[in-house]
């Protein structure tokens, strides 16, 4: 069985993924009451002043995060995470997970395709206090953008180019 911290991180990490999606706006997005859930959440289980690692134009604070969640909901009412792995130890927490949801709204000047979207990512989550004080992510961005259609359909010659070798001295 592991230790008391490793299992109280498991819980909070998996609570938090899963309850952020649990009230968007999905049937109704004329009902708003979602995001007062949304941040009694926050509140209760991220520390006001987290940092943030790997969301683009976001490093500390909840409230930032928040405000993310909430364009997501909004832009995307259906979106779903699914749970892929996640272990954890001690006060760190370790997920791949699943995101999905259909492209209502326009996003980053796209706009809406009425498409499902679908993206991976890897996440860590440090547990302090029974709140998150830390959260790195990194998904796969190129593929975000092309779903969107911010960028082309033909992602297969991204990487595939000549090898660099080092300099030699």
């Amino acid at each position: 069985m592991a230790d008391p911290q490793t299992e109280e991180t498991r819980r909070i990490v998996k609570r938090f993924t899963l309850d952020c999606e649990n009230d968007f706006p999905l049937t109704d997005p004329s009902d708003e009451s979602w995001k007062d859930r949304l941040w009694e959440l926050f509140e209760e289980l991220v520390h006001p002043d987290i940092v943030l690692h790997g969301i683009p134009g976001l490093t500390r604070g909840y409230r930032p995060w928040y405000e993310r969640f909430v364009s997501v909901g909004q832009n995307f009412p259906d979106g779903l995470t699914t749970i892929d792995v996640l272990t954890a130890e001690g006060d760190k927490a370790t997920m791949v997970w699943t995101w999905e949801g259909t492209h209502i709204r326009e996003v980053m000047g796209a706009p809406p395709t009425g498409k499902r979207v679908r993206v991976q990512a890897v996440m860590v989550q440090r547990v302090e206090k029974g709140k998150i004080v830390e959260h790195w992510v990194g998904f796969d961005s190129m593929r975000w953008l092309e779903q969107l259609g911010l960028v082309g359909d033909d992602l297969s010659a991204i990487g595939t180019g000549h090898a660099v070798s080092p300099p030699s001295r």
